[in-house]
């Protein structure tokens, strides 16, 4: 099986979100257009940008999650259970990760998931795959397709 899936469009909250920091940095270069602050301002959003989800694929049993220039691989071969949760995320606290910046990716926490892992654009378009080792949150662009897919893999 090789299958690819695009990304859920950016909902609202995350284009505000990198938008609003995207100009303060513009603004906060103009201001103050010394070395160091392009460099921090220049990291946070070059960095940021390169953990941005590209896309998703299934190959074999494989996960793959399409980044800028690099992939981050998942075997699904323990795959537990996957399931289309809409709001899935809300309530989550960020442990670990990018919460906001071009999307939301690295390791979250929520009540009624407990810990998980998110490559996410669109808090809407959730879909939670149970490994043995870790939860995942995916927001493809079709994600009841994403589903039947990862279903066939079952």
């Amino acid at each position: 099986m090789n299958r690819h899936f695009e990304i859920a469009s950016w909902d609202i909250f995350l284009q505000l979100i990198t938008t609003s920091i995207c100009i303060l940095a513009i603004g906060m270069i103009i201001y103050n257009p010394d070395t160091m602050p392009i460099l921090i301002w220049g990291g946070i959003i070059v960095g940021s940008a390169l953990f941005m989800v590209r896309g998703y694929s299934i190959q074999n049993s494989t996960l793959i999650i399409q980044r800028l220039g690099w992939t981050t691989e998942f075997d699904l071969t323990n795959l537990k259970k996957v399931e289309l949760k809409p709001g899935a995320m809300k309530k989550s606290w960020r442990t670990f990760g990018i919460g906001g910046l071009f999307g939301w990716i690295g390791k979250f926490y929520n009540n009624r998931l407990g810990s998980y892992r998110a490559y996410a654009t669109n808090r809407y378009k959730c879909v939670v795959l149970e490994l043995e080792e870790t939860k995942l949150i995916v927001t493809p662009k079709d994600p009841a397709r994403f589903v039947e897919t990862v279903e066939e893999f079952l």
